[in-house]
């Protein structure tokens, strides 16, 4: 399996995963098909809604003997009219609510060289809603099934060509999910699925889901996609996408149309209690709820679920848009004004995980940040911003909310002056030596800003802005970068601020070559030196520490160390 991040904003990315041929662009939605009645075929799926992954189960193929169907037809794809990735889930949801599963782990592990699919699950045993010591046997029985699942999976090559999932159980008791997630990661799987949500789901308890989801990120490898199994509420995609979710699978869409419920963003309605739609997609409106309120149980169910769908893709085209702009907490803040658990679940994860949050949070944003309420004080961002404050020391400050004192010379960088709060009133003007000093300063170590003397300013003829900085013999230093306010030094520039920037360093002679070609930096050949944060400017160097180049980090110290493929480093110069 490839897997390499393309973009990303908070703890969210787009990501590329690809196997045998394939690719799928991550974040997505795996929608649910039931192997005895397909509601909306996947070949329909596929050519109405372009949808990329869908999720059977495997347990109901075997029992209700589908598998002699699909084993004629050559797999599931052939079985199915479908030929993007299709996974396949055990059986384990079914036992969440009270089923009994009548086959082993093996017979699961063995069907799927018959069904062929993309990614498989083993059966594991999910945690569900037991106390503490039942739990923790599901989560010790789960460790012994993925155990005998990588035993059967290294002896057949059939088996091998699948990416294999790896659950980790514990439910809400954090320190089994932590052990598990733990001791699952050591397996190596391919993707890692978080079980036993579902219940937490349905009283709508985001906060204890979102406690589960950060316990095992942040003890799982960033270089593998998360999955949250049973988690496809609109409303709430966005919130886990922030949190690190690449994955999540969506039957909602078909189990509220068997109810007569329509999905929204705002809520969810039933059918009968509605005078109009509240949408324009290509069903309604074209139709009023009284047309699909005559229409035949069967007809009204189809057209319902395709409407969920809609709103479903719909709102997952908006978070990779948020992402691709930086606005995804933006985002997120909007959506959780649709229920108050929600909100709730997100003022105190931004307030409890900020630290680790912050790692993975740009440190720049095409975007402005916009106060939503009082949950923006805790974003990641402001926190992070805060945190390097402490450290300069500047003869001017003004007060900016909510970062507080602010050096008077960051008035016009990120995120101080692209922040919307209330209250905040605009600086006519600071002197241009005091915003080149405290922006060098804030962006790179403190004391870099005594490090450029003598220095003459260019402005924009425009906007009256600082744009070019050169030094008393007209060689330009950099450029203030007119969207965020941030300095890019030009070679001269770096030769002064070598000391200041994060660097990190390539040991392979033939990995200089290629970089010195002017090519974007891959992660396998680098190793991080400092704390970096994704969107910093960063000194590439070799062993004896010469420059070889510098750039824009794509990704983040961890990362660094773990993922094995992708470009870490965008390339700017070359030296």
């Amino acid at each position: 399996m490839n897997f390499e991040i393309i973009d990303r904003d908070a703890a969210g990315r787009i990501t590329k995963l690809e196997n045998n041929g394939k690719k799928l662009i991550l974040p997505d939605v795996a929608i649910v098909i039931d192997p005895n009645k397909n509601l909306i075929a996947p070949k329909e799926l596929s050519s109405n809604f372009k949808t990329k992954l869908i999720i059977t189960n495997s347990y109901l193929i075997k029992k209700h003997n589908i598998d002699v169907k699909i084993n004629e037809s050559g797999g599931l794809h052939n079985f199915f009219n479908f030929n993007d990735f299709i996974m396949t889930d055990s059986g384990a949801y079914q036992t969440m609510f009270g089923g009994k599963i009548k086959t082993s782990n093996k017979e699961i592990i063995n069907l799927q060289k018959i069904l062929k699919p993309d990614i498989a699950v083993f059966l594991d045993v999910p945690s569900a809603d037991l106390e503490f010591k039942e739990a923790k046997k599901t989560v010790k029985e789960t460790l012994k099934r993925a155990k005998e699942c990588k035993e059967l999976v290294i002896k057949d090559i059939e088996l091998q060509k699948i990416l294999w999932a790896g659950p980790i159980q514990g439910g809400s008791h954090l320190n089994l999910l932590k052990k598990s997630a733990t001791e699952m990661n050591k397996l190596d799987f391919d993707i890692y699925p978080v079980g036993s949500i579902v219940p937490k789901l349905i009283r709508y308890d985001f906060l204890t889901v979102a406690e589960m989801i950060l316990t095992c990120k942040q003890n799982i490898d960033l270089n593998k996609p998360i999955h949250a199994f049973g988690l496809g509420l609109p409303q709430a995609l966005s919130f886990f996408t922030a949190l690190g979710v690449d994955m999540f699978d969506c039957a909602a869409y078909a189990l509220f149309a068997y109810d007569d419920r329509y999905m929204s963003l705002e809520g969810t309605h039933y059918l009968r209690d509605l005078k109009e739609f509240p949408c324009n997609c290509p069903l309604c409106s074209k139709s009023e709820p009284k047309d699909i309120l005559e229409m035949e149980k069967s007809e009204r169910e189809k057209w319902l679920a395709k409407h969920n769908l809609y709103v479903t893709y719909g709102e997952l085209k908006t978070i990779r848009t948020a992402i691709r702009e930086n606005w995804l907490w933006e985002l997120v803040q909007q959506r959780a004004r649709a229920h108050p658990n929600l909100l709730f679940a997100l003022y105190h994860i931004l307030k409890k995980y900020s630290k680790w949050l912050m790692c993975f949070e740009p440190i720049t944003k095409k975007s402005a940040i916009m106060w939503s309420g009082e949950e923006t004080a805790y974003r990641p961002e402001i926190l992070r911003a805060i945190k390097i404050l402490r450290k300069i020391k500047s003869s001017k400050k003004i007060n900016i909310s909510p970062f507080g004192k602010v050096p008077a010379g960051l008035y016009g960088v990120y995120p101080f002056y692209q922040s919307i709060f209330p209250y905040n009133k605009k600086i006519r003007k600071i002197n241009p030596k005091t915003v080149i000093k405290d922006t060098l300063n804030f962006q790179f170590k403190s004391g870099a800003g005594s490090i450029i003397k003598n220095f003459k300013i260019e402005f924009s003829k425009n906007t009256g802005k600082i744009r070019r900085i050169y030094d008393k013999n007209n060689n330009l230093l950099g450029t203030i970068r007119a969207y965020d306010g941030l300095f890019l030094p030009t070679k001269e520039g770096v030769k002064l601020l070598k000391n200041y920037m994060k660097k990190v360093i390539v040991e392979d002679d033939d990995a200089i070559k290629f970089i010195k070609q002017g090519k974007s930096i891959f992660v396998k050949f680098i190793k991080p030196k400092d704390e970096i944060y994704p969107g910093e400017e960063v000194l590439v160097i070799d062993k004896k520490n010469n420059i070889i180049a510098e750039g824009k980090a794509l990704l983040n110290t961890i990362e660094m160390n773990q993922f094995k493929r992708g470009v870490a480093i965008i390339t700017r110069l070359i030296f």
